[in-house]
């Protein structure tokens, strides 16, 4: 063991208004730490992933995977530090733990370069690569030093090995056996408190999926689709049941839920205007968007109380038979050329059957010859 002094720079009827409450609650799991994951049977051997950025980029790449940062200080020319760095660099227990947080060796010295050869999508491929660390080059592990030291040196020093677990925000959580060859146990051990207390982590793929998620609900919320919005962030809150990602997701679900409401009783209103039909349509397009939830149940109530008027009921009628005759113009048209014989059927079968309606009248103009009296 040595201690060293390094120097480092720097949301109508009346009634129908009264007729429902929209309950929702986000119901998720508690904390689920990456040790706690399902293991993958007959899974290759994990391999030692390093953060390949400086102090700043790990500290936001960390934020987004809601992760902690794990910096492994060593000293060159210290036989205990290159003991350290041997044991760790060998360790399949740090290689897994490398998989579920943000993991990186900072040292200052550069060394010389080795050939290595990998296996990419099945093609082998040669680089070069530092002979200590296998960096892609000696700045790669030298980057960090001088913020790390300047943040947490103690009364000038930093004794290595030394080994530091940092909070998203770049705080220091705990110090693991500074200045003796640190267990890869106690490294665990301490990660896993450190991510209990921030929730659950994300891996690379599970952070790609949430983005995802978080992308369509933000796109569906502008467009005005709260069902299809509450399901994106329903996706995220599978992924990430807690941490600030979940907080925004079910800050997102109880805006679409809002919406849902606003959205709802305009369309209600609507149904006491005219046939009240324009009503209905909406009514009906909010229980598409929100198909399988408890929402639409509460939806299809509401239009299926609606129908009982004969005025509504009868547009309603009229619509639906004026739908299924342009369903079957458009079929036509899309096969005119391809099936010309399955085309004329289906505007024979539009002319027998849709007299009155705007379809009718184009295919009869266009056929007048199938049209019988």
């Amino acid at each position: 063991m040595r201690n060293r002094k390094t120097i480092a720079g720097r949301g109508a009827w009346s009634w129908l208004c009264l007729a429902l409450v929209f309950g929702f609650a986000a119901q998720f799991t508690g904390a689920q730490a990456f040790a706690q994951r399902p293991k993958e049977k007959d899974k290759a051997a994990p391999t030692l992933q390093m953060f390949a950025g400086g102090l700043k980029q790990a500290c936001a790449r960390a934020k987004e995977r809601n992760v902690p940062i794990v910096a492994i200080m060593l000293l060159e020319d210290e036989p205990d530090n290159q003991t350290a760095r041997a044991d760790l660099l060998a360790s399949a227990d740090l290689a897994a733990l490398s998989q579920h947080c943000l993991l990186f060796f900072s040292n200052t010295a550069v060394h010389k370069l080795r050939e290595v050869t990998e296996t990419v999508d099945g093609e082998k491929r040669t680089r070069m690569v530092c002979s200590a660390y296998g960096t892609a080059n000696c700045k790669e592990h030298q980057q960090h030093w001088d913020d790390l030291y300047n943040e947490f040196n103690q009364d000038g020093e930093m004794r290595c090995p030394q080994v530091l677990v940092l909070t998203p925000d770049g705080k220091l959580a705990d110090r693991v056996s500074p200045g003796h060859n640190p267990k890869v146990a106690a490294i665990v051990d301490l990660v896993k408190v450190t991510q209990g207390k921030l929730g659950r982590g994300l891996d690379d793929a599970e952070l790609a999926l949430v983005k995802d998620a978080m992308a369509r609900a933000a796109r569906a919320e502008l467009a005005g689709k709260s069902g299809t919005c509450w399901r994106c962030f329903g996706e995220v809150l599978g992924v990430a049941p807690d941490g600030p990602r979940a907080q925004a997701a079910i800050d997102g679900q109880k805006r679409a839920v809002e919406t849902l409401t606003r959205q709802r009783e305009a369309a209600v209103a609507q149904l006491s205007q005219g046939s009240g039909l324009e009503g209905y349509l909406a009514l009906e397009e909010l229980a598409r968007d929100w198909q399988g939830s408890d929402q639409a149940i509460e939806l299809a109530k509401i239009m299926k109380a609606a129908e009982k008027e004969p005025v509504l009921r009868d547009a309603l009628a009229k619509k639906r038979r004026e739908d299924a005759a342009q369903a079957l113009w458009n079929e036509a048209a899309a096969l005119q050329a391809s099936n010309p014989k399955e085309a004329e059927r289906k505007l024979r079968l539009l002319l027998k059957k849709y007299a009155g309606t705007e379809a009718y009248e184009r295919a009869a103009k266009a056929h007048p010859d199938w049209v019988t009296s």
